[in-house]
């Protein structure tokens, strides 16, 4: 018996320390339920949208802040009978000083994609929300956006693979 108490002993002073002092972890839910949601797609597309950009050389992005490749698409909003106004947020992985689409899949370097509100040409990410679209009485909408490519520094050719998720809001 002292053998086994022995070795639990043992084995609890090897294991971490837990501790249990309060800290910031609460996770904090937020939602909205309603009698409709809207239906909604990209250039069309509502399953897997993709915006194809153009292909530009590295010369026009060697330097950080440099622009290129205006790429306009839009968030199309149909069977929207209950709402009167829609707008959208940005979201997904960012670069957290700039705000814009990592290229994450890609192989260029130095480069990242920045998404533009297409009225305001302001640049939207979470915390700034495209322009508020007015939706028609027949329940339609579109929230115009541009994409273009961002330098970072001197941008080295290959592939550009970002991804965004949106976050749609009704009133």
């Amino acid at each position: 018996m002292k053998k086994f108490i022995s070795s639990i002993l043992l084995t609890a002073s090897t294991l971490p320390t837990l501790a249990f002092a309060e800290q910031a972890n609460t996770i904090n839910f937020r939602g909205e339920v309603t009698s409709q949601t809207c239906n909604v797609s990209i250039n069309g597309e509502t399953t897997s949208p993709v915006v194809l950009m153009p292909t530009v050389s590295s010369s026009v992005l060697t330097t950080a802040g440099q622009t290129a490749g205006n790429t306009g698409f839009s968030i199309e909003i149909k069977d929207c009978t209950q709402a009167s106004k829609a707008k959208a947020w940005i979201y997904t992985a960012l670069n957290g000083s700039n705000g814009n689409v990592l290229n994450t899949g890609g192989t260029a370097s130095n480069v990242e994609i920045r998404l533009l509100d297409g009225v305001t040409q302001q640049q939207v990410f979470m915390t700034h929300a495209t322009s508020q679209a007015t939706i028609s009485s027949s329940g339609t909408a579109s929230i115009p956006l541009v994409a273009q490519y961002y330098s970072t520094g001197n941008t080295t050719a290959g592939s550009v693979i970002g991804t965004a998720m949106y976050i749609m809001a009704y009133e």
